[in-house]
């Protein structure tokens, strides 16, 4: 897309593309805008550009036009050198911080039970995401998704984990398991409150 838009606008003689035809313009314009918002982050500075730059449409187009060539050329250099991923993870690890939050208050209210199947269902969250960072196949030959316990599994054979992690993660999920199968004999308050410190370490020891 970068590419294509420096042929059409580098064939102008003024800086904002004034000269070019109305019709060039808009299309560069809404392709440039359009990559933009299918790439960048949804909370980045690169989509707040493009969305600026609409305002601009149709009558001042011309004024859209380094709003949109600087999203590009910043959201291609970011890509380039992986900060997108980065930032991915960040944005991620907060959501999975906000739903801990809400695991430690349903805790503290002694409501175990729903607390360990929220802790269970960001570790199995945070698995996939790991699986998807290290090219690890998240679904079966057959099309249907794996379980966490497969997942876990295949994260120590990609040495993403240790036998320390793996084991951890495996008693993780059987405590998630007898949660939410009606086994709250099996477990303790205690033993729930050690699983939502388990999975924050996980979490900031393996990022996704």
């Amino acid at each position: 897309m970068l590419a294509d838009w420096k042929a059409v606008i580098g064939q102008a003689k003024h800086s904002d593309a004034s000269d070019l035809p109305y019709a060039t313009l808009v299309r560069s314009v809404l392709l440039g805008s359009a990559c933009v918002r299918r790439w960048a982050p949804v909370r980045s500075v690169y989509r707040e550009a493009v969305g600026q730059a609409s305002n601009y449409l149709p009558a001042s187009i011309h004024m859209a036009v380094p709003l949109v060539s600087g999203a590009l050329e910043g959201l291609r250099a970011d890509i380039a050198a992986e900060r997108l991923d980065e930032y991915e993870e960040l944005i991620r690890a907060d959501v999975f911080a906000d739903f801990l939050e809400m695991a430690q208050h349903l805790l503290d209210e002694s409501y175990k039970d729903a607390a360990a199947v929220l802790v269970g269902g960001v570790l199995e969250e945070h698995l996939r995401k790991l699986c998807d960072k290290a090219g690890v196949p998240t679904n079966m030959p057959t099309g249907q998704a794996k379980k966490p316990s497969a997942m876990n599994v295949d994260l120590k054979k990609a040495g993403v984990f240790n036998n320390l992690d793996e084991k951890s993660v495996t008693a993780q999920l059987e405590l998630r398991n007898n949660a939410a199968h009606g086994k709250h004999g099996e477990y303790s308050k205690e033993e729930v409150r050690l699983m939502l410190e388990t999975v924050r370490d996980l979490i900031r020891r393996h990022p996704a």
